[in-house]
């Protein structure tokens, strides 16, 4: 019973998962999808981290309250600025490498082997770039806030 099942949803998606698509859609049409899918986990794994690192320099971690007034300019207009331009640059970069890496896809052809080598490190690249997003925002988010108040860096004691 659970083979039948496992074969009619291998039949339905030969690829193994119906994101995938199937593999008599055109190449273009499948880069597109990759792209698709991998810029829209990026996106949610980004917010869920930010989300994250929010609950924690706001409540869980100890320290002066920086939903407090005197930090209202960095923690509701700088960090969430340097966020979002974060993500729209993050985005635009990630993109723009993507269609320039994966050009052979949109053109239909077989990758060269240079092309097959830029393919493969491609989320290795990413992975550098979500890096310095995110130490960019740390930076940002660290000056911020110890200017106003030294005791908001950690490991700061007066």
């Amino acid at each position: 019973m659970l083979r039948q099942r496992h074969q009619r949803v291998r039949a339905a998606a030969p690829l193994g998962s119906t994101l995938l698509g199937s593999p008599s859609e055109s190449s273009g049409i499948q880069r597109v999808r990759v792209q698709l899918l991998v810029t829209g986990l990026l996106v949610v794994t980004n917010l869920v981290g930010s989300a994250i690192v929010i609950a924690l320099v706001s409540v869980v971690i100890p320290g002066p309250n920086v939903l407090a007034g005197e930090f209202a300019l960095v923690t509701f207009v700088i960090v969430p600025s340097y966020i979002a331009c974060a993500f729209i640059i993050g985005v635009v970069w990630t993109t723009r490498i993507g269609i320039r890496e994966l050009n052979w896809a949109i053109e239909d052809r077989p990758p060269t082997r240079s092309e097959q080598v830029k393919a493969l490190t491609m989320p290795w690249r990413l992975t550098v770039i979500q890096l310095l997003m995110w130490i960019g925002g740390a930076i940002v988010g660290t000056v911020g806030l110890g200017l106003i108040d030294v005791s908001t860096i950690p490991g700061v004691y007066q």
